[in-house]
């Protein structure tokens, strides 16, 4: 008994004296240490500082030019074309000659008009002088009052016939007039839909011409801008066909009903078109200066995170990215304007924004 309590005692010592041995050799830790922390990973980050700069409250919109004036052109009467003195692309002026009908059956009408206006002017002075003998007769009472009437009858039918034989000769004349078609207004032909020996009816479309001596640029104003605007105001208009031509114009219309669809008002802004640069249908954007200039503070785009309504970005404060709720404006360029949240002279992030968390240490490399 007492030599198993010995073994067991050596035993307990001998654990006891290769764990003091191990753990001095490094070679066995007989109690677990807690292992120390490892050192906070530091992300390194561009900055840049918020700046300031001046800023114009100003609308932009897009729109499409269109003409000042347009017109079409069309033969009042039938007949068949034998010239035509325009074509597409043609400037003209008002009361040109574009082309003209054959005329030989209005001219016979136009003959025949004044041959009938001549019979009716001798039967109407022949029965003026018969009337006006038989009147004088009637009055002194030599003759009856039926014979009267039927002479007084007689002058009446004459003077209707003249009457008639008279506007006979205008409508032929005027009808022989149209066998000419002049243009209606100074402008462009812009389409012509007609040939040499056509048969024309009449009211049928045979040109059209527009006025692009001044243009309209039409645009929607949305309600909200509404007030902002007004009447003959100018307004700064871009061509991309022309990016080094800048073009002026003044607002002269202000729709008075919104399209249902998106709450606009259709608004038209003059242009003068001296050189003919500006054609209809051509894409257009304009700048609408609606308040005075004030100093805001920016920050590049690519600083910004978020969606509308829910911007932010992060401030390098000292070694650490603080994330902060910003209220955005208008985009210049590659820069945001920031209405509320930042203030001239922070620094915010401008690389790994999608990686960063808010209070994590950074190591700043500042941009100037």
């Amino acid at each position: 008994m007492k030599i198993k309590k010995k073994v067991i005692i050596l035993l307990i010592i001998g654990i006891i004296g290769i764990g003091a041995y191990s753990k001095k050799d490094g070679l066995f830790v007989g109690k677990a240490e807690s292992p120390k922390g490892s050192l906070p990973i530091v992300m390194n980050i561009q900055g840049q500082r918020v700046k300031e700069m001046e800023v114009e409250e100003i609308i932009h919109l897009t729109g499409t030019i269109e003409e000042k004036e347009k017109a079409f052109v069309s033969s009042k009467i039938a007949g068949k074309v034998n010239l035509i003195k325009g074509k597409d692309g043609d400037s003209v002026k008002r009361r040109q000659l574009l082309l003209t009908l054959e005329s030989e059956d209005y001219e016979n009408n136009m003959k025949l008009a004044k041959a009938t206006l001549e019979k009716a002017t001798a039967n109407f002075h022949s029965t003026k002088i018969n009337y006006e003998r038989v009147k004088r007769l009637y009055d002194q009472g030599v003759v009856s009052k039926s014979e009267y009437d039927n002479v007084n009858t007689l002058y009446l039918l004459a003077k209707a016939d003249l009457t008639s034989a008279e506007t006979g000769v205008e409508i032929a004349k005027d009808t022989l007039g149209n066998t000419s078609v002049f243009s209606p207004m100074n402008g462009v032909i812009t389409r012509k839909d007609v040939s040499i020996g056509q048969v024309l009816s009449p009211g049928m479309e045979l040109m059209e011409i527009r006025d692009i001596s001044s243009v309209y640029m039409i645009v929607n104003i949305k309600q909200s801008n509404l007030s902002k605007v007004k009447l003959n105001q100018e307004v700064k208009i871009e061509i991309d066909s022309y990016e080094d031509k800048k073009f002026k114009g003044s607002i002269k219309e202000i729709g008075t009903i919104a399209k249902e669809s998106n709450r606009t008002f259709r608004t038209k802004i003059l242009i003068k078109n001296e050189d003919f640069l500006l054609k209809p249908g051509m894409f257009a954007s304009c700048h609408i200066k609606t308040g005075n200039e004030d100093r805001m503070v920016y920050i590049p785009v690519k600083s910004l995170l978020g969606r509308e309504g829910e911007y932010y970005t992060y401030v390098i404060d000292g070694n650490k990215a603080k994330r902060v709720s910003v209220e955005i404006g208008k985009i210049i360029n590659d820069n945001v304007v920031i209405k509320s949240g930042l203030q001239k002279g922070q620094v915010v992030a401008g690389t790994n924004l999608n990686q960063l968390k808010d209070g994590e240490l950074v190591k700043l490399l500042l941009n100037k």
